[in-house]
């Protein structure tokens, strides 16, 4: 008859190298994927500005020229020097 003996348990640095094994696994895991998900966000952002761009090439502004002195476009008026209003 055969007795059925169970293993002794695995030693104290056994259970530690088991442990650290299976930890680096699992972070080996983690940062095998993080890079490629920071990739695809990066790369949607960029076709977001890539579209915002093309849009912004070709739009006709709302106001033609903001920045035009006068309504009519033509150059403003100018004061001869010693004329201008005193403070």
């Amino acid at each position: 008859m055969m007795s059925t003996h169970s293993p002794d348990p695995p030693s104290p640095i056994l259970r530690a190298i088991l442990n650290l094994a299976a930890f680096h696994r699992d972070h080996e895991k983690f940062y095998a994927v993080a890079p490629r998900e920071q990739a695809v966000a990066l790369q949607r952002h960029a076709r977001t500005l890539q579209a915002l761009a093309d849009r912004w090439t070709t739009t006709e502004p709302v106001h033609p020229t903001p920045f035009t002195p006068t309504v009519s476009g033509s150059p403003p008026r100018c004061r001869p020097p010693g004329t201008w209003p005193s403070r």
